[in-house]
Formats: C-alpha cells, structure tokens, sequence
C-alpha cells in the first residue's frame, strides 16, 4: 500500500526521481487528497494560534462557511462564522504572542482569539447611500511597533493594527483592540490588495492594488491619525493579479498578462522584470530563508500546475503539481520555517518543506541567468586619509563650514548682481522684454539703406486676439539721427497676420573730423499699450546703428531679428 501511494504521488507531481536532469530540494511532508478546500488565496493564513512557536494553517472555507484549522498532518478544529468571509488577517492585540485572527464578513470585522470570539467591530457608515459600499474587500497587518523579526517571515511580541479596505474605495487602519478607528483615506479607486511597510508609531506605508489596474501608495502625514495618498501612482498594463512586498524598498506586481514586475518604494520606477511565463499567474508569494539564505519568490502558474521559485529575476527552482494550483502561502508550518503550503482547485492539500542544506542553484538553461563577467567585483579604491581628515573635519566643525559657504554664495550673487546691472547701463542688454500680459509680439526688425537715410521696418502680430491702436515710439540718439514721425499708432494687428510699421531716419550731416566713431548708439523700439492705465511698455527690443563713411562699400546693413 505504501508503495502504491507514492507512486500516485509521484504521477500526480509529474515528478520522476530518477531523471538526473532535474531534482527538486523540496521534501514531501504531506498530500490530502480528500480535504476538499474551498478557498482562494486571501482567505488563508499560516498563524501560530496558541503562541507556542508553532504554525497552523487557518482556512475560511467560503463554501462551508467554517474557519477550518490543519495542524501537522490533520485538520484540528472547525469554528462556524456568520456568514460567507472575503479576507482574514492576523493581528497582535497585546503584548503576548498570541495573536488575534480577523475575519472579515460584509461589513464587519470578526475577531477570534485561540478561536473563539474576541470582539467585533463593524464599519460606520461613511456618507453613502447603498449598504453594500461598506462591504470589506481586503486585510491587512500594520505593525504598532517595530517587531522582533525572525528573519522567517514571524513577528513577536509587538501590538499590530488591521488595516481594512472597504467597497466604499476607502482604507481604514482600526486600533490594535480592533474596537475604534485610529485614521482613514479614500482612495480614487476600489482597493483589492494591500501590503504593508514600516511600523504605525515611526513611520508606515501601504501599497494598495486597485481594480482599475492602478497602484496607489498611502502614508502618513505630519499630523498624527491622518493619511495621505502619495503621487505618483502606478498605472499597469494588464489586470493586476497578486502583490508582494520583497522588502521595505521594493514590491513585485503580477499581472495577467504572465509578467511578474518589481518597483522600488517610494518612487514606484521600475527595477527589474522576471520573463514572461509560459501560462497565466495564478499566485505569487514570498518564502524568507533568513540569514544567509535570503529570499524566494515564488509564482504559481495556472495552466500546468507550476511554481516556479526565483532570486530576483534568475529562476532556480520548478516545482511541478501536475494541476491547477488556488492558493500557495510560504511561512512557518508546525516548527519548520520553509514550508510551503499548496491547495489545488479540486481542494486538495499539500505541504512540502526545504531543507535548510537545500542549494537552490539557478539553472543552466534558465534565460534570466545573469552573464559571468557580471559577477566580476569592481575594483574600487581605499578612502585616503586626507578624505578621512576632511570627513572628520566637516563633522566637528559643521556650523563653521556652513557658514563660509553661506558668505562665498552671497559673494557670488553679489558679483552677477553687479554684472548684471553693468549690462543694463551699457545697453548691451537690450534685448525683446515682454510683459505677462502682453497680446503681441515683434516677429522681426529690418533697417534697410545705406544711408544717410534709413528704413527701419517693425514687423508685428497679434498672439490670440486682434490688437487695435497700440502706439509704438523709437527713442535714438537726437545728435546722429532726426525722424519726422517717431510716434506712430498700429493699425488693427491679426493673429497670424504681418503687419509692419515704418520709421524713417535721416542721418544728420557732419564733417568727418567731427565723428570720433562710427558706432552709435543702438535704437530702442517700444510697443505700449493702448491704455492709459498700463504705463508699463507691451514689448521693448533694440537695432544696432552705424553711420554711413564716404569710403563705404555697398553693402547692406544685416537684419537683427528679436523674438518675444
């Protein structure tokens, strides 16, 4: 009989042990077929009841409508709720190790406490007209204080806080006694997922999957008992499947289009991608080895009962179930930390274990694996000691250092200041200005002639809407040049449209002893408004001028073109 079994356990694993190409580290502890678990995957926890140091699998079967307790290589308990269940959670509710279990069923929080009733505590109502918005949708643990973690995926003696998400797109974080409600946020969209990072009284995040496809992160603001939600938010391609926290700076994100993504926190960029499956993404959990060891993701695929387990994006592991896998959760079962717990769609139940001397190596014809001279360390050089000295100086004598900074930045501004201001009483900074509410624009100055008369031509536009009577006046040098008409008043300007305005001047006759130069000063144009409220010029811009020589070539004096 004994020999039959495992060999219906090993058809069923789609495993041969012979076949030297592969041999998977993971250790068979238990396989029942009849346990038939109605489940999915937030409806599962790995919890230690009795706060004992040893783990129990806590079931809410939707169908039987019961929490249901495996131990070891049984089921222990059946404990009947009120009504059909949509998350669990487990949460600390004092100082001890053992632990509360929160179910949440319609609109309330039902909280159990070595199962039995502990308390319950049902969601106000938060300005909506249909009942059904108070409805939860998902669980969450928001440690009180930073917990003792074992490095295995267990967090001791330390107060915890439930976090709910509700119908209603709202995100409530309710008192460790789960009896009032400490601060709450409203999200853009309906909440389906949510992990938790950091620690309530210090500093905590909440990574929030939506339906919407959208990835929202919630955190505190400066006042105690408010939450905000930060920008920006996460936009995926593909209806999100499962969400994991693979530390405090990073999430993975798994998606249905059989892609599995990793993001930094806070920033939500993109840090690496793991392939595209073969089949479609059914669960995605996190197996902590500890020390050493580091971390596993690991990801159930649908369509050929796979899971496959991976270190960042390099596969090293492919555990084959041989059907369609409903929850997968990785923790501490009994006492041995890598357990890893399998319920099928036909609701049977698995448990295999990894040895702690197991080598998950990657493997050879994985395409994630990373290229040799990747692996080469970098030569990177020693800290002199004069770095060192610095280091320790700027230490010790912060205020001093910050202080001379403070004094040569000040110099500096000083000094453009200066410049600035030596630029603008020279002329050499007359350039086209525009006010904020200027409505025209000077396309382009023309000076046409090779004097003594000159034709300087103004070209002129409307930005958005017709501009009528605007004054334009040239102001120049009354001993180099005289103009007849300096003032004129622009006709109605068009967008879109050209219109150009003419000035004529005459240069006025001198010896050529009595130039010192032929460089004058430039000509500077000014578009006004036609108000006479508004003394503040529209537009200012300048043409450079130079007199006409009897030894002068024919050449043309070149065009200079100012933009608004």
């Amino acid at each position: 009989i004994l020999q039959l079994f495992k060999r219906e356990v090993r058809i069923r694993m789609n495993v041969d042990p012979t076949d030297p190409a592969y041999k998977s580290p993971w250790l068979h502890a238990l396989y029942e077929k009849m346990a038939n678990i109605r489940t999915y995957q937030r409806q599962c926890i790995l919890v230690d009841i009795e706060g004992k140091g040893e783990g129990s699998l806590v079931v809410a079967d939707s169908v039987a409508k019961r929490l249901r307790v495996f131990r070891g290589t049984r089921q222990t308990m059946e404990v009947p709720l009120p009504g059909e269940s949509t998350a669990l959670c487990c949460f600390h509710m004092d100082e001890t190790n053992v632990p509360g279990i929160g179910v949440a069923i319609d609109g309330a929080l039902y909280v159990f406490r070595r199962l039995r009733p502990e308390t319950r505590y049902v969601v106000n109502d938060i300005a909506t007209i249909k009942e059904e918005e108070n409805h939860i949708n998902c669980l969450a643990t928001l440690p009180k204080l930073l917990s003792d973690d074992t490095g295995h995926g267990i967090f001791t003696e330390g107060k915890s806080c439930p976090v709910l998400g509700l119908e209603s797109r709202h995100i409530l974080i309710l008192e460790h006694t789960a009896k009032r409600e400490l601060c709450r946020v409203r999200l853009p969209e309906i909440p389906s997922i949510i992990q938790v990072i950091g620690c309530f009284d210090i500093d905590w995040r909440l990574i929030v999957a939506c339906r919407d496809q959208s990835i929202y992160a919630v955190t505190s603001s400066d006042k105690r008992g408010i939450a905000l939600v930060r920008k920006p938010h996460l936009e995926m391609n593909a209806p999100i499947v499962d969400l994991c926290c693979l530390d405090k700076n990073k999430i993975l994100i798994a998606t249905s289009d059989k892609t599995i993504a990793c993001y930094s926190v806070p920033k939500l960029q993109n840090t690496f991608a793991i392939v595209q499956q073969s089949a479609r993404i059914t669960n995605l959990t996190i197996l902590q080895l500890g020390g050493k060891r580091g971390t596993i993701i690991l990801a159930a695929l649908n369509t050929n009962g796979e899971i496959r387990a991976y270190r960042e994006n390099q596969l090293v592991d492919i555990l084959r179930i041989g059907e369609p896998i409903s929850v997968i959760l990785a923790g501490v079962y009994g006492r041995e930390h890598g357990s890893l717990i399998i319920i099928t769609c036909s609701g049977s139940l698995l448990v295999k274990m990894l040895p702690r001397s197991a080598k998950l190596e990657v493997i050879s014809n994985s395409p994630q694996k990373i290229p040799p001279e990747q692996n080469v360390p970098l030569s990177i050089p020693k800290m002199p000691k004069s770095f060192l000295d610095q280091i320790k100086r700027e230490q010790s004598f912060g205020p001093q250092v910050y202080r001379a900074y403070r004094y040569e930045f000040l110099k500096l501004k000083i000094a453009t200041y200066k410049a600035f201001l030596s630029l603008v009483h020279t002329g050499e900074l007359l350039e086209t200005q525009t006010t904020s509410h200027s409505t025209v624009s000077i396309v382009s100055t023309e000076l046409k002639g090779l004097g003594p008369r000159f034709h300087l031509i103004v070209n002129l536009i409307a930005k958005k809407e017709p501009a009528v009577g605007l004054p334009i006046l040239i102001e120049y040098d009354l001993s180099q040049f005289s103009c007849k008409y300096p003032y004129q008043i622009a006709p109605v300007l068009l967008p879109g449209r050209e219109t150009s305005i003419l000035f004529i001047l005459d240069e006025i006759e001198k010896t050529t002893s009595a130039r010192t130069s032929t460089n004058v000063e430039p000509i500077v144009i000014f578009v006004l408004s036609s108000d006479p409220a508004v003394t503040t010029p529209l537009l200012v811009t300048s043409v450079n001028m130079t007199l006409s020589t009897p030894s002068s070539s024919l050449s043309v004096v070149a065009d200079k073109t100012a933009h608004s």
